[in-house]
């Protein structure tokens, strides 16, 4: 894996930011991201720079539906005591497809 400098963190931020914001969800912003409402819950969304992977960190709000959320999502993992439902890639591109991902699959609700 080969560093992660500034400039690609911020446009990948940039573009995780555009991103979010170009859905229909009721959106708050944060000091480090967004409250997202969903129809499984309040969905925190955040970044913190890092030097070697593009994190998206992800985490529900309790109350929380994870019964609803293990039908729509069989795949993934999501922490079922903390509901945390990161991302961490070595690519940007990857990280922002797999958010993309799940944003299109809240967004049918």
């Amino acid at each position: 894996m080969r560093p992660i400098n500034r400039k690609e963190y911020s446009q990948f931020l940039e573009d995780s930011k555009k991103l979010i914001e170009s859905y229909d969800f009721e959106i708050e912003k944060t000091e480090r991201g967004f409250k997202i409402k969903t129809f499984l819950g309040v969905l925190n969304i955040s970044f913190w720079e890092s030097s070697i992977l593009y994190s998206t960190f992800m985490r529900f709000n309790d109350p929380f539906n994870l019964e609803t959320f293990k039908t729509i999502f069989p795949k993934d993992r999501i922490n079922r005591f903390t509901f945390k439902w990161n991302i961490h890639e070595d690519s940007h591109i990857e990280n922002l497809n797999i958010l993309k991902d799940r944003l299109d699959k809240l967004s049918l609700f």
